[in-house]
């Protein structure tokens, strides 16, 4: 036991300097040995977000430190004999509290995983709470009616609806039930179990080829950290198939056209990417056959742009294209410009915001003004 705190001594003294509290010189230490003052706690238990208080007692603290990163440690009112302790990531360490006299005391510290959140659609993370995971196996028990490979094309209908859009609608109502309200949106950040995805056409399918039309997926999970979704679909060349693997991101910046959820829609969620700051704006010519859109370039927290542009103000999902570009301008041509060939005869409606990716978090800025094309 003398010879672990006697190393752990040693490794306090070389730390100390990694997480000081402001306002305290180092001075060199002294002999160190078993010290009469005391800790309030020689070990510490706390979870990633939590925050705990240590306080020296019957002593003079010079200086604290931590041997790992795992924790934040901050003064707590005027005197240095208290301090708070932060988790920040999982993992253990050594709290290290020099005293005036020399001498180290020492605390151990175990940081624990957060709990997983349980709210009804604001977590950017959901799909391990209890919830989604309760979606997902109803999800998942339809495979035993509909196997992969097992034919399901246009002869496939449910509610109106045929092929791909049938398979998401019928797996929507029976993880969800018939009654329960849709929520559309167009933010891929806040993915969750049970959510159906709409592709854009022209983006990569899961067998490598691409779409010439609208294609529906069905969410079965999402991990934000790996920037990974598993999904199941319909209509996969004409058959039904589980376990389609995509990047979050590649919806985010190229592939998602909209999301129709069954859980409520809160803009206003958390995610781990810095939101775009800056006001947006667009402009939009149109000269033999091309049109052009340009919108205003942000320079910090930007990988790419999400455009909308619909017959409708309110931006329907039913009656809206979305297109996105890394930069900040984008151009089409012929039958693609049907907003720009219609236009004497055709209002339509455009705005534009920013997306900031980290991995497979997804943050986004506020949309432009729209902007009217007649």
């Amino acid at each position: 036991m003398k010879l672990f705190k006697k190393t752990v001594a040693l490794i306090l003294i070389a730390f100390l300097g990694f997480a000081p509290v402001a306002g305290v010189t180092f001075a060199p230490p002294l002999t160190v040995y078993a010290a009469s003052p005391s800790l309030s706690a020689k070990s510490l238990t706390i979870k990633v977000g939590q925050t705990k208080t240590l306080k020296l007692n019957n002593g003079n603290a010079l200086k604290w430190g931590q041997t790992e990163d795992f924790i934040k440690l901050s003064k707590k009112g005027n005197s240095i004999n208290t301090i708070t302790v932060k988790g920040l990531k999982k993992g253990t360490c050594i709290i290290g509290c020099m005293l005036k006299s020399g001498k180290i005391l020492y605390c151990q510290v175990k940081v624990t995983a957060a709990s997983s959140s349980k709210s009804s659609g604001s977590s950017t993370n959901s799909s391990s709470n209890s919830a989604d995971k309760k979606i997902y196996n109803k999800i998942i028990a339809m495979k035993k009616k509909y196997p992969e490979g097992s034919r399901y094309d246009e002869r496939n209908t449910y509610r109106g609806y045929s092929a791909c859009q049938a398979f998401a609608y019928l797996m929507s109502d029976t993880a969800f039930g018939k009654n329960k309200p849709y929520y559309r949106h167009y933010d891929f950040g806040a993915l969750r179990t049970g959510d159906i995805i709409y592709q854009v056409p022209g983006s990569r399918l899961s067998d490598g080829s691409y779409t010439t039309t609208t294609h529906a997926l069905v969410v079965l999970k999402v991990d934000y950290k790996k920037d990974e979704l598993v999904l199941c679909e319909g209509n996969y060349m004409g058959k039904a198939h589980w376990g389609s693997k995509y990047s979050i991101s590649e919806f985010a910046l190229g592939a998602g056209a909209s999301v129709t959820s069954r859980y409520q829609y809160n803009a206003s969620h958390s995610v781990k990417a810095t939101k775009p700051s800056g006001t947006m704006s667009v402009k939009y010519s149109y000269s033999n056959g091309i049109g052009r859109f340009t919108a205003k370039k942000l320079s910090r927290n930007c990988t790419g742009y999400q455009y909308l542009i619909s017959d409708d103000k309110g931006f329907p999902y039913n009656r809206t294209q979305t297109f996105y570009t890394k930069d900040n301008y984008m151009q089409f041509r012929g039958t693609e410009s049907i907003w720009a060939s219609n236009a004497q005869n055709h209002v339509a409606y455009l705005k534009v915001r920013a997306i900031n990716t980290k991995g497979g978090y997804v943050s986004y800025g506020k949309w432009s003004s729209v902007r009217t094309i007649r």
